[in-house]
Order: C-alpha cells, then sequence, then structure tokens
C-alpha cells in the first residue's frame, strides 16, 4: 500500500472484487451489493483495528529487539490478509490499512533503537513489491497483453488517457470549495500539477493481472483490459511523470521565495 491512496484504493479494490464476481456469472441485486460492500469494506477495517491491537500488545512485551519486533510486524500483516480474505471473507487490504493506522498511532510501543530500522525494512518492502508487481506485468504483457489488440484498441487507450486527466480535473475542481473550507485551500496552480501527478501505477497493474489470469468466457478480454491498463500507466510514466518539473517551473511553483532565500543564505 506503500505511496498509494489507501482507503480510496482499498474500496475500489472491494467494488472491484464484486463486479468481477457478476461478470462471472453471480446473481447480484442493486441491494446485494450495497450490503456485501458495506459487508467487506467495513468488516476489513473492524478485524484490521483488532488485530493491530494485538500487534501493539506483542510489541510491548519486547524491548529493543530488532529481529523479534520486525516479525512481528511482518507476521501481523499476512495473517491479518490472510484471515481477513480467506475466512472472513471481508478486505484485506482495508484490514491491513487499519492494522497500519492502529500500529502508527500506537509507535511508542516501538522500541527507540528499532524504530528506524523497522522503517527501512517496511521500506525495502515496499520497493521490492513493486518491483516484483511490475516485473510480473511486463512479461505477461510480452506474452499475452497484444493478443487480440486491433487498430480500435490504440485508439481507445488514448481516449481513456485522456480522458483520466479530464475526471481527475473535473473531481479535484469540485472538492476545491470544500478543502477550503477546511483550511486546505489550494490555487489553480496546484490544482493543475495535482491533475499532472496522478500517476497510475501498481495497484491498477495487480487488479488488471487478476481479470488476465480469470479468463472469464473471452480470452482476448483480459488481454485487452491488461493493455488498456499497463498503456495507461506507461503513458503517466512516459508523458506526466518526465514533464511535471516543467509544469512546476512554468507555474513557478517550485521558485524559492526571497525569504527563504535570504534565511537559506544566513
Amino acid at each position: 500500500m506503500e505511496g498509494e491512496s489507501l482507503m480510496n484504493d482499498g474500496a475500489a479494490i472491494v467494488m472491484f472484487g464484486i463486479l468481477l464476481e457478476v461478470i462471472k456469472g453471480a446473481s447480484y441485486s442493486p441491494g446485494d451489493v450495497v450490503v456485501t460492500f458495506v459487508r467487506v469494506a467495513i468488516g476489513g477495517p473492524v478485524f484490521g483495528w483488532f488485530m493491530g491491537k494485538i500487534t501493539v500488545g506483542c510489541l510491548s512485551k519486547v524491548f529493543n529487539d530488532a529481529l523479534v519486533e520486525i516479525t512481528i510486524t511482518v507476521s501481523a500483516s499476512f495473517i491479518t490478509f490472510y484471515i481477513a480474505e480467506a475466512f472472513l471473507e471481508v478486505s484485506g487490504v482495508l484490514a491491513i490499512v487499519a492494522l497500519g493506522i492502529e500500529a502508527k498511532a500506537n509507535e511508542a510501543f516501538i522500541s527507540p533503537e528499532v524504530e528506524v530500522y523497522l522503517h527501512k525494512f517496511w521500506e525495502t518492502m515496499a520497493y521490492f513489491a513493486n518491483t516484483v508487481i511490475f516485473l510480473l506485468v511486463g512479461v505477461v504483457i510480452s506474452e499475452r497483453a497484444f493478443t487480440g489488440i486491433e487498430s480500435q484498441d490504440w485508439f481507445n487507450l488514448l481516449a481513456l488517457y485522456f480522458g483520466l486527466q479530464v475526471i481527475r480535473l473535473l473531481m479535484l475542481a469540485l472538492f476545491s470549495p470544500v478543502l477550503a473550507r477546511i483550511g486546505y485551500g489550494i490555487t489553480w496552480e496546484t490544482v493543475a500539477v495535482m491533475m499532472w501527478g496522478g500517476l497510475r501505477g501498481a495497484v491498477s497493474l495487480v487488479l488488471a493481472l487478476v481479470v488476465e489470469h480469470e479468463h472469464l468466457d473471452n480470452s482476448a478480454f483480459g488481454g485487452k483490459i491488461l493493455f488498456h491498463t499497463a498503456g495507461i500507466v506507461v503513458l503517466t510514466l512516459l508523458v506526466n511523470a518526465t514533464t511535471i518539473q516543467n509544469l512546476l517551473a512554468l507555474l513557478k511553483i517550485s521558485e524559492i521565495s526571497t525569504t527563504k532565500r535570504l534565511a537559506m543564505a544566513h
């Protein structure tokens, strides 16, 4: 979950699971969809909070033992996700989010000498996880993503890319007044940077891999989903990521104020 939008992505994954079941033939009424979403989306965080309490309790019994404390956090994460998904049938992702929030709120129970090592360990784990995901997607794309791809799909990819920029801009514009009322006022320059900085990455690729792996009733369907998802990721990395610095310079957001320059010089 490192670097992702946590609750937003967690809720999206829950909806993804429900819609995937519908596509595979499950019968859901609108009421069933709402009930399932509420059960999965609320049950996950509640279970994660409960596991967070247990994890914090275990950490409080250990002092300055990096190996044990790091092992507790790793074990808690995997056990929480597995039980949530396999036995309780609630959102494992949201359970992990709640577990992490609870652990962070009680960070004092992590030994002072261990805290730095623990953070570095999880940063390394997140880096490895992202690397593995992108390698897997690269291999799968090279083998299957172009199966059944037509010229229309290339046009659809570009349309999706521009559509996502517009949707992100509209959402930012819609919530700007709300942000201003709660003390997070943002300028149009900030909105432009937030819109252009919306890179797509690991979570969407993982979900696309799930669809591709399922095959469903049409073997080309999964390949098309993976093609478009990976295409969006590639475009945001090649276009947005490489030009964001120029946008910051154009809007003069990255410039250092005169006051700050004087303070730095002093």
